[in-house]
Parts: structure tokens; C-alpha cells; sequence
């Protein structure tokens, strides 16, 4: 996979390129753990994860790097850090269910086949970016979705005294109510992630006492036209800030509208953030970010089956958001965070909020028993 050997450079222009490596060794070490107790086998991961974040990544050096380790005769992990810039969460599930791939044909007596090397799909990628830079028609369509934006400045706590801390207040959806969230979005033939921004979105305009709120969404940024957007590896997603709707609107109309702006800004996703920066007339992007993950590829039990596992460890995804909602579905279940800095919230004020989208995704999950009144109805339906 090409991408895993890249490397970042400065240029002499003061910009920075995305170079790859034709020929390269990982960076691979050996750990024994043999002499540390089961018991303090947690904490020696965690100060393993803590050092590499320490550590960080180099320009002009390798962006991902394994540790081997030695756990007893019978046990052993392999820890994989890797900065976000040369993959994204889907590319990274598709990276280690092709290890575990390899590793049960050897674990089986096989011969480990010839690898050559995949086609550079992120290189298609950044062409089709090129591409979308010149278009006129991404250009009004953005346009059009970005008319109700409006900038947000949430203002700094005054606690400048206090070293600032990326703090996370986990959440977890019982699937009683995802089973409902999923009813009504099957109902009114949107996507579950547009129900969970609507909430988002209603809960902190609430709490920031505003009218209208751009949140920076995640999207995947995979085009159907490259050449394999389902196993390739690299950094695909893009940003793209979505405006709420009006909230005069009844709930129904408002998941409509707010599906409709998600579907078109899915199918323009690979617009370039500093052009969608330049239509808002910000320096920056928005100020609230929102990440559904749901990846086709996200369980590898089947694969890995009873005697491996992969335990995803983030250690740095925030963004420089001051709030980010992280959420994923598995097993029924939402899992996630909500990620903020202690700069500009403090952890009783996240408490509330987190409790305030609950309570708003409930509402939310009984709408399937409702349908859409007549006079809201679009007109060319």
C-alpha cells in the first residue's frame, strides 16, 4: 500500500508535499513482556500508548510504526501506531483484517503469497480534488448549502491559568432506543446519522442560545469514481459544514430538509476545505465537529475468530474542534464520546449536554408513528 510509506517534507516554498517511499523497511521493535505480572499488563499498555503519543511523528520520517511484544511463550501482541494523515478509520479496519488475513495462512502452514503492490487510489484521490477545484457546478452547490451559515465564536472560559486538556465524556445508546432511532429513520427514508445531527445540532443551539449552527461533519470522501474506494488506504474523509435547519419547521419537515443537505453534501464531498473556507469567509472551519462512524467493514470477529482481537486505541482525533461528537454503532449499540476542550467547557457543562442529547434522541425515536403533514409536503412530490 503506497500510502503506508509516506513521508511528509517542507519544501523550500515554505509548503508541505505528501512524498512516497519506493523502497522502505517498517519500523518494527521488539518488546518482552514476559517478566511483567497479568495484573499490571493494563498499565504497561497505557504507558506504551502515552509514550508513542509523546513521541509523535517525525517530518521526513515514517508515519506508522509496529511494536512486537512478547506477552508469554503462548501470547503475543503486535501494537500498530499510525498517524492519521496517510489513513482513516475505514482504510485502517481493511489494513488489519488484511494482516489477519496473512497471519492465519502462515498460522495454517501456508506459504504467504507474492504481494505486489495495489494501485495508488489516494493519488486518484488528490487528482479528483484538482478535478473539483475548478468546478463551477461544486462551486453553486456549495454555495447553496452554505447561504445560512453563520459564524460561531464560543468564547474561552476563564481558566487561562490552567494548562488546556482534551477531555472525553463517553456515551452509550442502549438498543432499545437505537432500535427505535432506526424504525424512524427507515420511516422517513433517511440515513440514522441525520437523526443523530438534528439532535446535536438542537441541543447545543439550545445551550449556545443561537438560531442557527454549522457543524463540520465527517464524510468518508471514498468516490465512486476511483478505482478501488472500498480496500484503498489513505486520508479520504473530508469536513463538510452542514447548517441546521429552521427550527420553526415541524420535526418532520426538519429531518427532511436535513437529509437533503447531508445526501447533496455527500455527493460533492471532495471539495477542498479551504474553498469551502473561502465561501463562509472564515479562516478556519467550524467550531463544532460530528463523526458517525459506520464503516461496511467495522466487525472482524468472523475473521480474526477466538484467539486474536484488535482493540482501537485513539489517542489524538479531536480536530482542534473545542467539541467533538464521536459516534459509532456496534452490536446494536451507539457507542461514543463527546470530546471537548476544558478551555472552553467545563466537565459539568458536557454532563449536561451529553444527558440533553439523550433526551433529545428519545423524542426524536418516537417520530416513526408520525408521517408528514399535507401542507408540508413538497410541492414536485
Amino acid at each position: 500500500h503506497p500510502n503506508l510509506r509516506s513521508r511528509f517534507i517542507l519544501l523550500p516554498d515554505g509548503e508541505y508535499a505528501q512524498t512516497i517511499v519506493r523502497d522502505t523497511r517498517p519500523d518494527f521493535e521488539r518488546l518482552d513482556w514476559t517478566h511483567i505480572n497479568k495484573f499490571k499488563l493494563k498499565g504497561t499498555v497505557s504507558d506504551l500508548v502515552n509514550g508513542e503519543l509523546d513521541a509523535g511523528f517525525e517530518f521526513g520520517r515514517a508515519c506508522i510504526r509496529f511494536r512486537l511484544i512478547k506477552i508469554s511463550d503462548t501470547h503475543w501482541g503486535l501494537f500498530i501506531a499510525t498517524h492519521h494523515a496517510i489513513e482513516d478509520g475505514w482504510g485502517f479496519v481493511e489494513f488489519t483484517k488484511e494482516l489477519a488475513s496473512l497471519y492465519r495462512q502462515l498460522e495454517q502452514g501456508d506459504t504467504l503469497p507474492s504481494l505486489d503492490q495495489v494501485s495508488h487510489v489516494f493519488k486518484e484521490h488528490v487528482a479528483l480534488e484538482l478535478e473539483y477545484r475548478e468546478s463551477a457546478d461544486y462551486r453553486r452547490v456549495w454555495e447553496n448549502l452554505l447561504a445560512d451559515y453563520q459564524p460561531l465564536r464560543i468564547a474561552k472560559l476563564d481558566n487561562t491559568s490552567v494548562p488546556a486538556f482534551r477531555e472525553y465524556e463517553q456515551i452509550s445508546y442502549k438498543k432499545a432506543l437505537v432500535r427505535n432511532l432506526k424504525e424512524t429513520a427507515a420511516a422517513l427514508q433517511v440515513p440514522l446519522k441525520t437523526l443523530l445531527l438534528l439532535a446535536y445540532q438542537r441541543v447545543l443551539m439550545t445551550y449556545l442560545d443561537i438560531d442557527n449552527l454549522a457543524v463540520d461533519v465527517v464524510s468518508s470522501g471514498r468516490s465512486s469514481r476511483l478505482s478501488d474506494p472500498i480496500n484503498a488506504i489513505g486520508l479520504f474523509w473530508n469536513l463538510l459544514p452542514i447548517c441546521s435547519v429552521n427550527r420553526e419547521n415541524s420535526d418532520l419537515l426538519q429531518i427532511k430538509q436535513l437529509g437533503e443537505r447531508l445526501l447533496t453534501a455527500d455527493s460533492h464531498a471532495n471539495y477542498p476545505v479551504d474553498l469551502l473556507t473561502e465561501i463562509t469567509g472564515e479562516t478556519q472551519s467550524c467550531q463544532i465537529a460530528f463523526n458517525f462512524v459506520n464503516f461496511h467493514n467495522q466487525d472482524e470477529e468472523q475473521l480474526l475468530g477466538d484467539k486474536a482481537k484488535v482493540e482501537l486505541i485513539y489517542g489524538v482525533d479531536n480536530f482542534h474542534h473545542p467539541m467533538k461528537l464521536a459516534l459509532a454503532v456496534e452490536k446494536g449499540v451507539i457507542l461514543g464520546s463527546l470530546e471537548y476542550s476544558s478551555r472552553y467547557f467545563t466537565a459539568k457543562t458536557v454532563k449536561k449536554i451529553t444527558k440533553a442529547l439523550q433526551l433529545e434522541l428519545k423524542k426524536i425515536a418516537t417520530l416513526h408513528r408520525a408521517s408528514l403533514p399535507q401542507n408540508e409536503r413538497d410541492p414536485q412530490e
